[in-house]
Parts: C-alpha cells; structure tokens; sequence
C-alpha cells in the first residue's frame, strides 16, 4: 500500500489513519495526519518491511506506533507519541524529528544517530527504557524517574525537569552538554571511555543527587579578574590569579604556547606542581583557561 499526496490534497480533518498491512507500506509526498496509527503485521520487520515515508510528515494529534516498525522522514513533526509493546518508531539515519506532547515508549525507540527536539511540553515515559543520540529542548521536558540515557549530545534551551532520575552520556566518545540555562539534573552518569563536555562558559548546571563519573568531564573557560573561577561539574576551582589561590597560597601559571588550542588538554595551564584535583565521585577531570589579563 502507498498513500501519495503529490499530486492531490489529503484532508485528514479530525480522523485516525492506520497502516496494518503485513508488508512494506509507504507513505510518498509531504503530508499531514491528524491521528496516525502504525499497526503493521510484518513477521520480521526491517527497514525493507516497514511503513516509510519519503518526505517529512506532520502529525497533528498522536502519533501511535502499536506494532511493526514505522521510519518517518527527516523533519517529521508529531504531538504526542505511543510505541506500543510491539511497535518500533526508527528514523531515518542522522534524522531529526521534532516532539510537541508526550513521548510514551513501552516497546522500541531506535535512535540511528537522529536527533529529537522536543518543542512542546514533553515527559518521557513508558514500560521500555529510552536512549536517544542527539536531544534538544527548546519547549519543556520532564526526564523518566529512571534512566534516561545519551549516546550523542545533550542541548537545552528550553526547561529541563528532571523527574529525580538519572541523566546517562554512555558513547564511550566525546558528547557536548550544552546547558543555554540554569538545568537541575538529579543523577548524573558519564560511563567508562566517554568523554562530557561542558560547552557553555556559565555554571549552568547543579546535580541534586549523586554525579558518577567513570570517563572525563571537561570544561574550558577564560579567566579575567582577580576572583577565583569555577568550572561546573568539573568540580574544579582556579584560585585568584593575584598571585595567590583561595587558600592564600602562592600560586603560577603557565601560559597557552601559540600552537596550543584549549582543546588540547596539553594546554599545560595549570596549578602549580600539576597538583591532581580531587573530587567527591569524580574519577577523571580535564580543566583548561585562558589567563586574560
């Protein structure tokens, strides 16, 4: 079966669509539904067995994924979404897929190296846990109470509540958390081999319960003025650069050499005797600044 709306118009009024084919069904040309519901029998479903839309979709209403897999085109838009038991929702590879109500996954949400942007006002639920690659909020989103994990990067622009769970970055690779606002995270967990980077200069972000951190968590800043210097969840402190740290101890620094970016972590500004930083449950911590004088 194939629904094509490029050579006519589709009303979808206040009406429910279902594909429940056992085949491959396809959805051609831009079109909007105002309630969509995926029930595809497919024994084996698969990117070659599944319902597929070739242009970005908008789904007024809700979006329900009941059974076989539905891989809707980058740009698709949809309010709230179920994946039942049995239904899979996998955009397209590198895809990005906005959000406007509840994300609801009791069966298979598979991230493919997308990205969802949540622009309404979202709480992730459900019986199956969720990871997603790429999230950005620019609405509001209420975290699961358990774990909501991360194997891309982590934007928020919007309100982030986080439903006293746990916040996990799992790539074993380099993620940006990048916090546009003051975000409360409750836990947070970065795993072995990952790498978080804080990309925003201000402490935008506070852990209310317990931060884990097994890989690296890094943050770059410049430095200006005579006051001492936070770098968020680092943990770490830069004293006063008056000659002395904030215990009045006399203190130097190593400037940036000219072929060095802050990046390098070979940035080699740091305290004197390259003292190791410690940290209540951080295993790992990278710090770099840039003296401004």
């Amino acid at each position: 079966m194939c629904i094509r709306d490029s050579q006519g118009t589709f009303t979808p009024n206040t009406r429910t669509v279902t594909f429940d084919g056992s085949g491959s069904q396809a959805i051609a040309g831009a079109t909007t539904f105002y309630n969509l519901t995926i029930a595809n029998t497919a024994a084996t479903p698969s990117d070659s067995t599944d319902v597929d839309s070739d242009t970005a979709l908008t789904v007024q209403n809700a979006l329900t994924v009941n059974d076989g897999q539905f891989q809707p085109q980058t740009g698709s838009s949809f309010n709230p979404v179920t994946i039942g038991v049995d239904g899979i929702l996998k955009p397209d590879s590198g895809g990005a897929l906005t959000v406007n109500g509840n994300f609801t996954n009791n069966g298979s949400f598979v991230r493919n190296a997308g990205t969802l942007t949540f622009a309404g006002t979202t709480t992730i639920s459900g019986s199956s846990a969720t990871t997603l690659h790429h999230a950005t909020i620019t609405g509001s989103l209420t975290a699961p109470a358990g774990i909501l994990s991360m194997t891309g990067n982590f934007t928020n622009s919007g309100v982030f509540a986080h439903g006293n769970g746990t916040l996990r970055f799992i790539s074993n690779a380099l993620q940006n958390l990048t916090l546009n606002g003051p975000t409360a995270i409750f836990n947070l967990t970065v795993t072995n081999g990952t790498t978080l980077v804080e990309t925003v200069a201000a402490d935008n972000a506070t852990v209310a319960g317990t931060l884990t951190n097994q890989g690296v968590i890094r943050k770059s800043r410049a430095v200006a003025g005579a006051g001492a210097v936070s770098f968020g969840l680092t943990g770490a402190h830069v004293p006063p650069h008056a000659g002395r740290d904030t215990a009045g101890q006399p203190v130097s620094y190593t400037h940036l050499r000219a072929h060095e970016t802050v990046l390098d972590l070979v940035c080699r500004l740091l305290l004197e005797k390259n003292k190791p930083i410690t940290h209540t449950n951080h295993t790992h911590i990278n710090y770099t600044y840039t003296l401004v004088t």
